[in-house]
């Protein structure tokens, strides 16, 4: 649609409601939106939207940012920060309540049970205790 240029003989103030006769022309001229292109247009902007707080709020859990208004995105967007800040603190809090396991340093040989093993075994075993020393 070309743009026009439209001189207002009166200021726009407030004071006057009236729409200059170009303009209530161009805008009965413009076609009105099929009724399911309105409500497609909303859940286009509406998941742009819901992206972006996404990208914007990386703690955000993304499956529970939802809603169809801005309200009620942006609402979601805190409460899904809120639970994943919990879900954090109760996976720190489980951490630091188990001890990290004991490993030893070096090389080491598995520890056998000496008292019901073969000469072969008790041998064998001797000779590589000596060899590490």
């Amino acid at each position: 649609m070309p743009a026009t240029d439209l001189t207002l003989e009166t200021p726009i103030d407030g004071s006057e409601d009236e729409l200059p006769d170009e303009v209530l022309a161009e805008l009965e001229a413009e076609p009105s939106p099929e009724p399911g292109e309105i409500e497609q247009m909303r859940d286009e902007s509406n998941a742009i939207i819901r992206d972006l707080l996404i990208k914007a709020h990386p703690d955000a859990i993304p499956e529970l940012v939802h809603g169809d208004t801005l309200t009620e995105l942006l609402d979601s967007v805190l409460s899904a920060e809120q639970i994943f800040r919990k879900v954090a603190e109760v996976i720190d809090a489980r951490r630091a309540a188990v001890p990290p396991p004991h490993v030893p340093a070096g090389g080491i040989s598995p520890i056998r049970d000496l008292d019901h093993a073969t000469p072969d075994t008790l041998i064998r075993t001797a000779l590589v205790s000596r060899q590490l020393g």
